[in-house]
């Protein structure tokens, strides 16, 4: 290793794959383990997919509303598209959390595991935030003619708002312990 450089940032992962004498490429590097704790791995995947999915519809559907506020106010407008991007950050998460199968290689574990707390919480706050834009606007501006479809923008970002408590929630029941 004296005369190799050590590779830094986003690629550094790939000094763990080593090369086998057939020319193929095998990992090396550090696994973690998924530790039951009452829930088994797949109902937990089960589980978070589900509401994964339900904070994708709510968010969507949502936005697909002419609901007053969503139409013309930047501080609703703005809080829901951020949510949308990290409601997709969410299942980006998913999908390679679940791809990575048992047990995860160490890259996937930092790329997943470790960015679940940020992404949950960053999507709980736009959650929030867009329904405190929302009420604001309602209560300087009222509803119009647009009550319903307010309504229901208002109950699909509530569900935003509760399925990702949820999901942070089973996300921090999860653990997972290095292998050697």
């Amino acid at each position: 290793m004296a005369g190799q450089k050590k590779r830094r940032g986003r690629r550094s992962y790939l000094e763990d794959f080593k090369r086998t004498a057939s020319g193929e490429y095998i990992y090396k590097g550090p696994c973690h383990s998924y530790q039951e704790d009452g829930l088994s791995r797949q109902k937990a995947l089960a589980v978070l997919w589900l509401l994964t999915i339900a904070m994708a519809a709510s968010v969507v559907a949502g936005g697909c509303m002419p609901a007053a506020g969503l139409m013309d106010c930047w501080y609703v407008i703005l809080p829901w598209g951020f949510s949308l991007v990290a409601v997709v950050s969410v299942v980006w998460l998913m999908g390679r959390l679940t791809a990575g199968g048992d047990p995860l290689r160490d890259y996937v574990y930092r790329a997943t595991v470790l960015q679940s707390r940020l992404r949950g919480n960053l999507v709980f706050f736009l959650a929030a935030a867009t329904l405190a834009g929302e009420t604001v606007y309602l209560l300087g501006n009222g509803f119009g003619i647009r009550m319903k479809e307010t309504m229901f923008f208002l109950f699909c970002m509530s569900a935003l708002f509760v399925c990702t408590i949820l999901w942070r929630l089973i996300m921090r029941r999860l653990h997972w312990s290095p292998e050697k």
